[in-house]
This record gives C-alpha cells, structure tokens and sequence, in this order.
C-alpha cells in the first residue's frame, strides 16, 4: 500500500512541476515585442466638430487601443459609446457650499469601460488593491457588470500578462505609467523599457506622442484592455443611457446655477467638456435620424460653447457666475422641454 502511495506523489510532484514550467512556456511573452499604435488626441479630434477641448485623454487613449482591432473607429464613436453625453453633474469638492465643481456624470475610467462595451468590446481590467478589498472597487465592479472580467494585485503587477496581451497584438491602456502622469498607451516593451503613445504631450511640455522610458517596476497603476465580441455598437444601450440622463440633467442644471447664485465659487471649470458632448450628442442623433433631438441639443451646445469663454486660467470665472449661472439656467429650460421628445424613443 504505502508503495503505491508513493507512485502516486510521485506521479502528482511529475504533473504539478509540468504545469508550473513546461507548459508555460508557450505562454511566456516575447523578450522584445513593438506595435505601431496610431495616434489619437482628443484635442486635435474635438477641433474637427468645433473647438479643441481636453480632458479626454482616457477616450483617447481607449480610441488608440481598439483601433488595432478596427482602423476605422472614430473618437467621437468611442465618446457617444460612454452613454452620458447628455448629462450633468456638480459636487462640492471640499464637501459644503463654499466651492462648487460640475461636469459630465460618472468616473473617467467607468466611461471607457462603458465605451469599450457599447463598441462591442469586452473589458479587461487590472488594477493594485489590498486583497478581499479589491473585488468593492468600482473598477472590478463595473466590469463584472458590463460582462467583462476584472483582477487585482497586491505587491507585483502581472507584467508577464501585459507582455502577453500586447504580443498578441492588443495595446494597454495604463492609467498612469513610468513614461507619463495621464492616461496614455503601452504599445511595447523590451526587457527595461516601455513604449508609450501619449493623447496630448503639449499637457507636459512634450513634443512627440510616442515615447520611451525605463520600466523602473513595471506597470504599478490601473491598466485595462479589450477583446472582440460582437464589434458592433450597441445604440440601443447607449440611446437608452442618454435618455436616462436627459431626464435628470435639467433638474441638476437647475440646482448648480441656485448653488451659484447662493455665493459658490466654481472650482475647477469643465464646461468645454460639456460643450463638447453636446455637439456630439448632435452628431450622434442626426445621424440616428432624431433630428428634434438634435436641434434641441445643438442649441444646448452653443450655449455652452458661450461659456468657454470663461474658462480658466485665463479668465476668472468666478467674476462672471451671475452670467454663468443665467446660461446654465437657460440650457436647462431647453433640455427639460426634450424630456417629451426622448419619452417616444
């Protein structure tokens, strides 16, 4: 008896040490691997639809990363596939009245996650977080719920993984990275260094988008891709999200010019952003054939292009919230009278 426990340990220490080296080594990445991912800045791609505008540089660089699926996908495809250009939100950033921040509703990286999906896209998600915690992150939370699939880490990223997943020719999109602050693209690698493409390198006093940099330890921020499922968009998703935020978005317009009026100062000013979708929500719903709606909403984005003229640093906007706050008012009475028009969709 006791030999053949012993053939059978032995068997068992055979098949585990096979699993754990032979059978890996189809698996190990490329020593060196390169793609030629194609630039995409948001600044640059907003100034075809009207003026530039920044703060996109997650959709930029989530354009970036499913264009090596399919060359032919648009920026402003990948910002209407978030669902929320029809939004708007406030909060108080130091938690009270004195200080008061608006802009598009939900979290950068939940959007592209929402966009990568809605392009027909499954996400992937890697993201450093203490253990037993990491599954409460709206990260792994959003992309578990989007059908995608989510994994944390605590001390090393898995660089063997995103070495494997860019060989397989699909570039990162990294929140951060050794190269660079803001979001950007990992488009390669060699044993000590990574290659980034970057949406705006004028943010940082750079001239080129593609750049590189020692790999110091590795990736140690949120990183995310993507794989084909469907690749196509799904309109009805994103028509059912706009129209969800439409009914909300005047009521809050309403509220964020009372907080104005009250004393609030502005912090941190997004209207270019929320200018910006707008005038894609236009793009979007004509091409949708919704024509009321998109009137209706380009009137809402030449009342908010009038108020980029009050952006800072250049301005201060706070000397102007009495202006600010009578255009929000008026944007708001013109989104509530299309609440009626999203009911028959």
């Amino acid at each position: 008896m006791k030999k053949y426990v012993l053939v059978f340990i032995a068997i068992s220490v055979a098949v585990m040490v096979y699993f754990l080296f032979f059978s890996q080594k189809g698996f190990n990445p490329p020593e060196e691997y390169r793609l030629n991912v194609t630039h995409v800045s948001d600044i640059e791609e907003s100034r075809k639809y009207g003026q530039g505008a920044g703060g996109h540089c997650y959709l930029a660089s989530t354009a970036m990363m499913l264009k090596s699926f399919d060359p032919l996908i648009e920026f402003w495809q990948v910002v209407i596939a978030r669902g929320n250009a029809t939004s708007f939100t406030y909060y108080f950033p130091k938690g009270n009245e004195s200080e008061i921040k608006e802009g598009l509703d939900g979290e950068g990286t939940i959007m592209a996650l929402k966009a990568i999906k809605n392009m027909g896209y499954q996400p992937h998600v890697r993201l450093r977080a203490l253990p037993i915690l990491g599954n409460n992150n709206g990260w792994v939370r959003v992309a578990k719920e989007l059908g995608g699939e989510a994994k944390t880490y605590w001390l090393t990223p898995p660089m063997d993984e995103y070495k494997s997943v860019i060989a397989s020719g699909i570039p990162l999109v990294a929140a951060g990275s050794p190269c660079w602050q803001d979001f950007n693209v990992i488009e390669g690698y060699t044993k000590d260094k990574l290659f980034v493409v970057v949406p705006d390198p004028d943010d940082q006093g750079k001239t080129d988008p593609k750049m590189s940099c020692s790999m110091g330890l590795g990736l140690q921020n949120e990183v995310f891709w993507a794989t084909p499922e469907d690749k196509q968009m799904h309109h009805l998703e994103i028509l059912a999200d706009m129209k969800l935020y439409a009914k909300d978005a005047p009521e809050k317009m309403m509220m964020y010019a009372n907080y104005l009026e009250k004393g609030s100062s502005i912090v941190n000013y997004e209207i270019e952003r929320l200018y910006l979708a707008r005038l894609l929500a236009t793009k979007y719903l004509e091409e949708r054939g919704y024509k009321e709606l998109a009137a209706g909403y380009q009137k809402s984005a030449l009342l908010f292009g009038e108020l980029t003229k009050f952006v800072p640093p250049d301005v201060d906007e706070d000397k102007h919230k009495e202006e600010i706050a009578k255009t929000i008012r008026e944007i708001a009475e013109n989104e509530k009278s299309l609440i009626d028009k999203w009911s028959g969709l």
